[in-house]
């Protein structure tokens, strides 16, 4: 793999420790008690998702005898803790990082929905120092959901592929990630699914600390700002032309998995084919395309190089 970027320096940031399974909220006493913390105070989100993971971290605390204070993303923290453990996704993880102190341990407690920000650096906030991901801790599953977090996934790790010199550490996470992804097919609500949903959410978002957003993830972010449809439904509708875009100029990247996997494009492809129906992502396709064309003026400025690549191929597949 001499296309992997090999430089004598390098810069990377490392994410934290992750512990994903059955029991792996069981690894958080310890791991509290190993950075000298007793008081942990749990932020959780407001809704169905945050009272399902507090309520088995708070069990999982008080069987090693921790008690923990509980309160929501709105209010304001104790004077009295040593810790943060953030339960839910988005919002919750965000308003955890701004409120941590650098020397406080900062824990994440996350599920399969997530916007692959969470376990990484989130608009250039500090990562947490673990994640735990633990199926006897999920809600009840909501299968749009859960396919929607591996849909930004899958953008995530695809728009890393585009650089042609990519970090080997960097191509290893993505890698992971995609493979994540094809074992949880066909998403069908089983908690190995689930599970596997979960950690490609986790390891995209370290792709995110250590890589700038691409086209699709731009786009999409424009579309999604504009009410016109969810992120997820703009990413499936704009990965096949980025993949035909990446296939056109011969991305090393691509290439490299290709070597290793078969074919690279095929096996993105098949992920998002698998995750088209419980994402409920096809019945405005061709709309969103549209509309996405249409908003290219105002995106271009950030992406120009991949808009154009990306849009050409929609153009390209529009005229034949």
């Amino acid at each position: 793999m001499k296309e992997l970027m090999q430089e004598k320096s390098m810069a990377f940031r490392i994410g934290p420790s992750l512990f994903s399974g059955w029991k792996a909220l069981s690894h958080i006493p310890f791991e509290l008690s190993r950075r000298r913390a007793q008081h942990p105070c749990i932020l959780h989100r407001d809704d169905e998702e945050g009272a399902y993971l507090t309520r088995a971290l708070r069990s999982c605390l008080k069987q090693e005898g921790i008690s923990a204070v509980s309160l929501t993303e709105a209010m304001e923290l104790p004077g009295e803790h040593d810790s943060i453990i953030a339960a839910g996704r988005g919002s919750v993880q965000r308003r955890a990082k701004q409120l941590a102190a650098p020397e406080i341990p900062l824990f994440s407690v996350l599920s399969d929905i997530q916007d692959c920000r969470e376990a990484g650096r989130d608009e250039g906030l500090r990562h947490p120092d673990a994640v735990f991901i633990d199926p006897a801790s999920f809600q009840p599953c909501i299968t749009k959901l859960t396919a929607d977090s591996a849909l930004t996934a899958l953008a995530v790790c695809t728009e890393a592929l585009q650089q042609d010199r990519i970090h080997s550490l960097l191509y290893s996470i993505v890698r992971t990630g995609l493979k994540f992804l094809h074992q949880g097919a066909p998403w069908d609500g089983s908690m190995e699914s689930r599970l596997c949903t979960a950690n490609a959410c986790a390891a995209a978002a370290l792709v995110r600390s250590n890589s700038p957003p691409g086209a699709v993830t731009s786009v999409s972010e424009a579309l999604h700002a504009s009410a016109f449809c969810l992120r997820s439904e703009a990413s499936a509708a704009l990965l096949p032309p980025l993949v035909q875009a990446m296939v056109n100029r011969q991305c090393s990247s691509l290439e490299i998995l290709s070597r290793e996997i078969g074919n690279g494009a095929a096996y993105i492809l098949d992920i998002l084919e698998g995750l088209r129906k419980p994402s409920g992502c096809d019945a405005r396709q061709s709309d969103i395309l549209h509309f996405a064309f249409n908003t290219f003026q105002t995106s271009k400025k950030n992406h120009a190089g991949q808009i154009l690549d990306l849009f050409s191929t929609i153009d390209e597949g529009a005229q034949s």
